[in-house]
């Protein structure tokens, strides 16, 4: 799979630097560790932050609660 068939909405968005990549791009700074096979990281291919990668429920849960704001009134005290 390229980075052209992985939906908008399936793209990591790296919380430093904020560029979005795909979830290929991020295993890929990985293959010289030891650990790859089993590493849930994935590595900010621009600035080399790790972030877990996401999972099933986390992609349903991104893709359920998108656009969602949430807005806390205050109480007059």
């Amino acid at each position: 799979m390229t980075t052209d068939d992985v939906r908008a909405d399936d793209r990591i968005t790296c919380a430093v630097c904020g560029t979005r990549y795909a979830e290929a791009e991020g295993r890929a700074c990985h293959t010289a560790c030891p650990l790859a096979g089993g590493c849930r990281l994935l590595s900010c291919p621009y600035c080399a932050h790790e972030t877990p990668a996401p999972t099933p429920l986390t992609r349903w849960l991104s893709r359920r609660f998108r656009g969602i704001t949430v807005v806390r009134e205050r109480h007059a005290s």
